[in-house]
């Protein structure tokens, strides 16, 4: 969280177009009134208010809603409010006016705010956020690595090349002893019994079973 857009004098100003409500934030589109709204400056809990946001329902698009989406259309060739029924979604007005009160901030504050490769912001686009991008930009280490398919294994042989040796599925049966006594044993078959359920994960892919228990 010691991301400077996170911990800059204008954050508050900046991340609290996401804390107004439809109306609030029509009026800020249009009349650039300035924000006393905040939420918590911390990647979690701006991603939990975005996911919010996702969850509305679309809007009619008429009266003040009309001119706000409007003015953002004009101002961003990206901007893609409509759904199907040519509804206003309101994720998008929440996504672009950020950038809108990101160029108002750099133009009245003389600051630059942090941006992506791309000149965005970090996740989020004109019209919606990608939580993993979004996270990625604010945590250590980045994406989970990826190492390839599991079940095929590639091996160079001098004078053939690279040769790709495809894994098969295996199956086979594993007994297990255990030396307890006889009233533990008792319980423990009871246990798994009483649960109700016999399978279980076994590695990544595979799928292992009780078949049978025995009290010896």
């Amino acid at each position: 969280m010691n991301d400077p857009i996170f911990q800059s004098d204008y954050s508050d100003e900046f991340w609290g177009v996401l804390a107004l409500s439809v109306d609030e934030l029509c009026d800020f589109i249009i009349n650039d009134k300035p924000i006393t709204s905040s939420v918590p400056l911390d990647s979690i809990s701006i991603l939990d208010r975005l996911e919010h946001i996702r969850q509305i329902k679309p809007i009619e698009y008429d009266k003040h809603v009309k001119q706000a989406s409007n003015i953002l259309q004009a101002i961003f060739e990206k901007y893609s409010p409509f759904d199907k029924k040519d509804m206003q979604k309101v994720l998008p007005m929440y996504c672009s006016a950020l950038y809108l009160q990101m160029q108002r901030l750099e133009q009245k504050l003389g600051v630059s705010i942090p941006k992506a490769k791309r000149g965005g912001i970090s996740g989020i686009s004109h019209n919606q956020h990608t939580p993993k991008n979004f996270m990625e930009a604010y945590v250590t280490g980045g994406l989970k690595p990826i190492y390839g398919n599991p079940f095929i294994r590639e091996e160079f042989v001098k004078g053939e090349g690279k040769i790709k040796h495809t894994l098969t599925k295996a199956s086979g049966q594993l007994e297990i002893i255990l030396d307890i006594d006889v009233a533990k044993a008792k319980e423990l078959k009871r246990m798994i019994d009483d649960a109700g359920v016999s399978s279980f994960y076994l590695g990544k892919k595979g799928l292992a079973y009780v078949s049978d228990i025995r009290l010896r």
